[in-house]
This record gives C-alpha cells, sequence and structure tokens, in this order.
C-alpha cells in the first residue's frame, strides 16, 4: 500500500522540515549569502574606495563564496561518503576547507577591526586621540558583523548536514515500505492457486457441449439430406424405428 507523505512521515518519526524543501532551502542558502555579501561590501567598498565597483564586487562575492558556499558544499558532501576509507579521506578534506573557511573569517575580522574608523568615518589623525571614547563601540561593531558571518556560516553547515540526515531516514522509510510490500506479493504468490484447475473444468464442459451440439447438427444435417434424396425411405425408416421402441 502507497502510503502519502505526511503518514509516510508519521509512521516512522520523521519530522517534517521547512528547509527539505529544495525551493525553501536555496531561498535559505541565498538568504545566507546575502547577508555576508552586505556585510563584507560595506567594509570592502571603504578600503577599496579608488578601486573600480566591478572589482569591490569580485572580491566581495569571493569571500562569501568561501565562507558560505564552500562549507556547505564540503557539509553536502560529507553526508553522502559512505564506507570508512571514503568518510577518512573526505573527512581529512573536509576539514582542510573548514581550516580555509575559518582563517577566512578570521582574517576578515581582523581586517574590519583594523579598518573600523573608515565605517564611522573617523579622520585618521584623530582616530588616537578619540581612541578612549568611540573606539571600543566601534571595535564591538566590526566583531558583531564578525560573528554574524559565522553564525550564518554555522547555520548553513548545520542546516545542510540535518537535511541530509532527515533525507536518509526518508529514503530508509521508502525502501521499508517497499520492502513490506515486495513480502506481501511474495506471500499472496505462495499460496496455493485453484484457478487452474477451475479453468480446466470449464474447458472441459465446454468441449463436450460443443461436441454434443456438433453430433446433433450431424445428425440434423444427414436427414435433411435423406429427405432430400427420398422423403418416403426416410418416413418408412421412421415409423419402422417407432414400432421397434414400441415393441421394446
Amino acid at each position: 500500500m502507497k502510503l502519502s507523505k505526511d503518514e509516510l512521515y508519521q509512521r516512522y518519526g520523521i519530522r517534517k522540515l521547512l528547509y527539505l524543501n529544495p525551493f525553501i532551502y536555496a531561498v535559505l542558502i541565498m538568504v545566507i549569502f546575502a547577508i555576508d555579501f552586505l556585510t563584507s561590501k560595506l567594509f570592502f567598498d571603504l578600503m577599496f574606495s579608488d578601486t573600480d565597483e566591478y572589482m569591490n564586487l569580485l572580491v566581495t562575492a569571493s569571500v562569501c563564496v568561501v565562507i558560505d558556499v564552500v562549507p556547505i558544499v564540503l557539509s553536502d558532501v560529507l553526508a553522502d561518503v559512505t564506507g570508512k576509507v571514503g568518510r577518512r579521506i573526505s573527512l581529512s578534506l573536509m576539514l582542510s576547507g573548514f581550516a580555509v573557511v575559518l582563517v577566512s573569517v578570521i582574517i576578515l575580522g581582523f581586517i574590519r577591526i583594523q579598518n573600523v574608523d573608515l565605517l564611522f568615518g573617523n579622520d585618521p589623525d584623530s582616530f588616537v586621540a578619540s581612541e578612549q571614547t568611540g573606539a571600543p563601540f566601534q571595535s564591538f561593531v566590526a566583531v558583531l558583523l564578525t560573528l554574524i558571518n559565522i553564525a550564518t556560516t554555522i547555520f548553513g553547515i548545520l542546516m545542510t548536514l540535518h537535511r541530509a540526515k532527515v533525507q536518509r531516514q526518508i529514503d530508509h522509510a521508502k525502501n521499508c515500505e517497499a520492502l513490506a510490500d515486495y513480502k506481501a506479493a511474495i506471500i499472496e504468490l505462495a499460496k496455493p492457486d485453484n484457478s487452474l484447475e477451475t479453468l480446466e473444468a470449464e474447458y472441459a464442459s465446454i468441449s463436450a457441449e460443443i461436441d454434443r451440439i456438433a453430433e446433433e447438427g450431424k445428425v440434423k444435417a444427414s436427414l435433411e439430406i435423406a429427405l432430400l434424396i427420398d422423403p418416403r425411405a426416410v418416413t418408412r425408416a421412421t415409423h419402422k424405428k417407432e414400432k421397434e421402441e414400441v415393441t421394446s
């Protein structure tokens, strides 16, 4: 029996997650990318104000790909790897990739803190003088933006891993249902089937009826032919047969 998606989830205790939907998952990934893109572009535009706008966009997009897209892809690949050897190799590659991501985020945060005066429009000459008043708050904002980047990266990784885990549960549930259907079919095939014997009996009955009808047709045809040849002889033979039946 084929179950609906909701019935399948309920039977096997699978949580129906919003981001299991591919469209919603893609939207969330784009939101994560957009958040990191905007928070990073703000600093890159100020740091490289003399650089071409397209170059700033390219640098910002590249950084966001490293801190967002790469971890999500690595997490998705890691979730699909099976076998001890494969998982060890994949895990080594994943750790290397995540190390690159972590270093990139740390460097990005360090750049923000070092150039936080650009964000608030401070005069570099007076920045040292005003360090005791505005700098702590400004540095806190730079750290907060970096923490946002770290949070979006972690969220993307956890969402991808959890999505892969739930998808494996769904595949397992579907396989269990398919196996149950196969077992039911095997049990049904193993039951004694009397349909062949019934068909043979019906065939014998129909064949006997056909033979009887053919014999009657043969007799009638012979009588018709005899009447055409010599009707009086047929009449005499009929009377003689009737007398014999009466005598007997």
